[in-house]
């Protein structure tokens, strides 16, 4: 979902921001596609997104801000405070924020997960990625998924079907019953 998101959005030369720290996979996804990633403070629990610093980072060859929520490696929970300035800086420049919330039932005590997407203002910008890998314990399966703009999906799934046509059979067919488990297993 990630490949086809980056793949889909951006191309050779082009630059995104990511906050430090950050789960390698996305800059290594970054470079192998020879996109140039610029690395900002902002993931660390307790620390304050500068909005006015990742302003000026922005030029006119970014294309998108790529956040994990809840961040991996911190945990951070980024607040809606932080979202909706993410969000807004995003409309100002047009940019696609690409957020990876594989970790969204992961949370430390007082913090709270709530997705960029379900902000009406900034549902054409936003493209989530996630899966099913850590929370049913799954990571070998590479089970996820993406949704976004209903404009982007088509060219999503060309993308995603030059590097995966689709997971097994079985490996569907379990995640229907996963995804049908009561609240009390997330808690």
């Amino acid at each position: 979902a990630f490949i086809a998101a980056l793949h889909t959005l951006c191309k050779a030369g082009d630059n995104i921001i990511m906050f430090e720290p950050f789960y390698s996979y996305h800059q290594t996804i970054c470079t192998q596609f020879q996109i140039d990633v610029k690395a900002l403070p902002g993931a660390d629990i307790g620390e304050t997104l500068d909005m006015d610093l990742i302003d000026a980072q922005v030029d006119s060859k970014t294309r998108a801000i790529i956040l994990c929520n809840p961040n991996n490696p911190s945990g951070k929970c980024y607040s809606k405070k932080e979202l909706i300035a993410i969000g807004e800086l995003a409309l100002k420049h047009d940019l696609m924020i690409i957020i990876d919330e594989m970790y969204e039932h992961f949370i430390f005590p007082g913090h709270e997960h709530l997705s960029l997407a379900s902000i009406e203002r900034f549902k054409n910008n936003v493209v989530t990625v996630s899966g099913f890998s850590k929370v049913y314990s799954i990571t070998g399966w590479r089970l996820g998924y993406l949704y976004g703009p209903a404009h982007l999906m088509h060219h999503f799934s060309r993308v995603h079907d030059l590097f995966c046509i689709c997971p097994p059979a079985p490996f569907q067919h379990a995640m229907i019953t996963a995804l049908n488990l009561p609240q009390s297993y997330y808690d």
